[in-house]
């Protein structure tokens, strides 16, 4: 588990300059490279809790990468949202496109 922290605080990335996106990202694709090459993961989960409900306990932005491998325990990210009925997706969808 590595944490990318940019160097300007924001506390979420709605309060970082659009300027600091790009290298956040590719600060994030530097790390995944290496931790690839040193310790051969499967695969990845990246993580980015914004907000109190979402799990961020640090009031600053920063990306989780967590190496995964085959019977390592972890889930998919979209096994954090419980399931709604399908007209509440479809409720959703319509005040997001509106």
């Amino acid at each position: 588990h590595t944490l990318v922290i940019p160097k300007h605080h924001a506390e979420s990335l709605f309060d970082l300059p659009s300027e600091n996106l790009g290298p956040l990202l590719g600060a994030v694709v530097k790390t995944q490279k290496i931790i690839l090459a040193k310790l051969q993961p499967e695969g990845f989960s990246l993580g980015l809790n914004q907000g109190e409900i979402a799990g961020q306990e640090v009031p600053h932005v920063h990306l989780h990468i967590v190496p995964r491998y085959a019977g390592d325990g972890g889930k998919s990210f979209q096994s954090l949202v419980r399931q709604v009925p399908q007209e509440s997706v479809e409720e959703m969808g319509l005040k997001i496109r509106s």
